[in-house]
């Protein structure tokens, strides 16, 4: 919230470095309020597009900015699809918005878009940098990058899963070398 509200009277900006971590497991403080701050992102988004853009979210369009937990994986395949396209809706609407206000810079608006939408539908890391040059990009084919990025983070995190592929690779690579 305090960003959102120094965002509408001074420039601010991301820097390209981690400078903190955030741990969370069963036993976090934070775990136990999940769904709490799921909702409360949702409600802090829906009242900086209204703030910003003049884009009321109704209270079915709100849950769709969750930002702890992929609220998209909660529902059937038919009504995720109709989820996704009220989703691509909106952020084609922000775009449109932004364009006449001018708010946000085009390119920063774009990636973050593009974000949003990888997110949403496939799965993609957040923090993925995108390069979109216009919003039909953002919507356009499969997030590629987003399956990669999650095996790595996988093996980063299953030491051992990695060990055991490289054994299992070796041994492949042996029985093609006899």
């Amino acid at each position: 919230e305090l960003w959102c509200r120094a965002m509408l009277v001074t420039d601010i900006v991301n820097i390209p470095e981690v400078l903190g971590e955030y741990r969370v497991d069963e036993d976090n403080i934070t775990a136990g309020k999940m769904n709490f701050l799921d909702k409360e992102h949702a409600c802090l988004v829906a009242r900086n597009l209204q703030r910003a853009f003049g884009i009321v979210l109704t209270e079915v369009e709100e849950p769709l900015f969750q930002a702890w937990s992929n609220p998209f994986d909660r529902f059937p395949a038919q009504e995720r699809r109709n989820k996704l396209t009220a989703l691509e809706r909106i952020l084609r609407k922000i775009y449109q918005k932004n364009i006449k206000c001018n708010f946000l810079s085009e390119s920063s608006l774009l990636n973050s878009l593009a974000a949003k939408w990888n997110w949403a539908k496939y799965h993609a890391p957040r923090n993925y940098p995108y390069n979109i040059q216009n919003i039909e990009q953002v919507f356009a084919g499969r997030c590629r990058a987003g399956f990669y990025l999650r095996f790595k983070d996988f093996c980063a995190k299953n030491k051992t899963f990695k060990a055991k592929c490289r054994k299992v690779l070796g041994r492949l690579k042996c029985r093609n070398d006899k």
